[in-house]
């Protein structure tokens, strides 16, 4: 018996991209194959592309952000306007890979006029990790996804 279990509502993802993930994220569990998809949510806030990864990435692994690397560069590349929020509220552990791709959407999404990347909802840890490799200088940190959208939304950035 296979289940479909679909943890995240729809999201801006095709639907062989979806089958791929789902395909890729399979666990056993007696008779059944549960097939949880491992992407992550986008919204949009305010003007503001917010991807917000749930329970499913409490350990942002190589595996896990080998998985997502390229919709997250597509989302740096393509958002309009370029404003990207990363929510790792459920995050816990940011692999070597996490910290690169964190990186490369900074520098993809910098180097669009007004492109500004925030990261919400680190863990202690996660900030530490941040701030002892130095990559919380390359994006703005917020508590919540609602003080990043404020500060990003494109109103508040015309006002000054």
């Amino acid at each position: 018996m296979i289940v479909s279990v679909d943890m995240y509502p729809q999201r801006d993802c095709d639907s062989n991209r979806m089958k791929e993930f789902q395909r890729q994220e399979q666990s056993t569990r007696g008779n059944a194959i549960i097939m949880v998809p491992l992407v992550p949510d986008v919204l949009h806030r305010d003007e503001v592309t917010v991807v917000a990864f749930g329970p499913n990435f409490e350990s942002l692994d190589t595996n896990k952000v080998y998985r997502v690397e390229e919709l997250l560069f597509d989302l740096a590349k393509t958002s309009d306007p370029p404003l990207l929020v990363v929510d790792l509220v459920h995050t816990k552990f940011l692999s070597s890979a996490c910290i690169n791709a964190l990186v490369q959407m900074s520098r993809r999404i910098r180097v669009r006029k007004g492109g500004r990347l925030a990261v919400t909802g680190l863990t202690p840890y996660c900030l530490e990790v941040l701030k002892t490799t130095r990559i919380e200088l390359l994006m703005e940190i917020f508590r919540s996804i609602a003080e990043a959208v404020e500060a990003l939304k494109p109103d508040r950035n015309h006002e000054s």
